[in-house]
């Protein structure tokens, strides 16, 4: 339709190029197949007076924030696993009252995924399922949006590093501190 239209129709795939996400994808492959992933993005409810002209009308919060971290996920597989089943939820309220607009507050996919046996192999193998929420009817915070998501594959969660936790709570607004340890934490991914 939008090459009919002369335009160019793009998604914005921003968690692709930022270098955590990218180290964390590629630590994910080191866990084995996929067993759970969940993630949330929040951003203040002050927000909805910036978004009031499109909340709820031509988009809602899922498209807005889910859509980052479903595409991190699906990226990170790399085709090792794919979604087989979505089933949504959905909170309102706040919205709707100081919009006007009939517009979900919060909603959440929930999301079966299937491992594939072996690479290039058809997808029949064990069963793994995510989490992902979005919201934009949070309290004002210090940062933009609230971003944080946690990933387990069957060998396990990922090992420690200089900052074990940017894996589990990725955040583009504030960089986290690297934590300085003289001694070094185990991990037992069994």
């Amino acid at each position: 339709m939008a090459a009919t239209k002369g335009r160019l129709a793009c998604v914005e795939v921003h968690k692709r190029f930022d270098p955590i996400y990218i180290d964390a994808r590629d630590r994910i492959q080191s866990l084995g197949l996929f067993s759970y992933f969940t993630a949330h993005m929040s951003q203040p409810k002050h927000q909805l007076d910036t978004f009031k002209a499109w909340a709820g009308r031509s988009s809602d919060i899922s498209y807005y924030l889910n859509s980052h971290h479903v595409d991190f996920h699906e990226w990170a597989m790399r085709g090792l696993a794919r979604p087989e089943m979505v089933t949504a939820f959905s909170s309102t309220g706040v919205a709707n009252a100081r919009l006007g607009v009939e517009t979900e507050d919060t909603i959440t996919l929930a999301v079966q995924w299937r491992n594939r046996t072996k690479p290039g192999d058809l997808y029949r193998g064990s069963l793994g399922h995510a989490i992902y929420t979005a919201s934009w009817i949070a309290p004002k915070s210090d940062v933009h949006s609230q971003q944080r998501w946690f990933y387990m594959g069957h060998a396990g969660t990922p090992p420690p590093s200089p900052a074990p936790y940017i894996l589990i709570t990725p955040s583009h607004d504030s960089p986290p501190a690297i934590p300085h340890s003289s001694s070094p934490r185990t991990h037992d991914a069994r």
